[in-house]
C-alpha cells in the first residue's frame, strides 16, 4: 500500500486591486488531495501468480474565473466567469495474472464509477476539460529474453 496527501494554500498578500487580497492565488488547484493505491499479489498457494489492485484519488472543491464587477451605481460592468468544481473522487481497479516469468496479462478499469468531473477548469466558455470517462483496457506481456 502507498498513498499521499497534499495541502496547498495560496493567497494574494497584496494587489493593485484590493478586492483580490486574501483570495486564493490559484483557485483551480485543489486545497486538499488524497491518493491511495494498493496491490495484492500472493506468492504461494492456489492464488500464486494472480494480483488485484486499486487506487482512489480525491480532490477538494476548486473554482476558476473571475467574479462579476459592478459600477459605482450598482449596475453590472462584467458578468461572472466563475466555474465551480465540487470535490470528487475517482476509483481505479486492476487485476492480473503472471503465467510465467515471461508472460502475464492484466485488465485495468479507470474511473470505475464513471464519475463526470473537470480535470482542468479555467472560466466559463474556455479552458474547461472533462476527465476521462470509465475506460477498460487489457495488456498482454511477453518477454523474449
Amino acid at each position: 500500500m502507498n498513498g499521499g496527501y497534499t495541502y496547498t494554500r495560496t493567497k494574494y498578500l497584496e494587489d493593485q486591486t484590493a478586492a483580490f487580497e486574501g483570495l486564493p492565488l490559484v483557485p483551480i488547484v485543489p486545497k486538499h488531495m488524497i491518493k491511495a493505491f494498493t496491490n495484492y499479489a500472493p506468492v504461494d498457494g492456489p492464488l500464486a501468480g494472480a494480483s488485484l489492485g486499486g487506487s482512489v484519488t480525491w480532490f477538494s472543491s476548486t473554482f476558476g474565473g473571475n467574479a462579476a464587477v459592478f459600477n459605482a451605481d450598482g449596475t453590472l460592468r462584467t458578468r461572472s466567469t466563475i466555474v465551480r468544481q465540487p470535490s470528487y473522487a475517482v476509483l481505479d481497479l486492476r487485476a492480473g495474472y503472471r503465467f510465467s516469468e515471461r508472460a502475464s496479462v492484466s485488465v485495468n478499469i479507470a474511473n470505475v464509477l464513471d464519475k463526470s468531473y473537470y480535470a482542468r477548469i479555467a472560466a466559463t466558455g474556455r479552458g474547461n476539460f472533462y476527465g476521462s470517462p470509465r475506460t477498460v483496457f487489457a495488456s498482454l506481456r511477453y518477454s523474449f529474453e
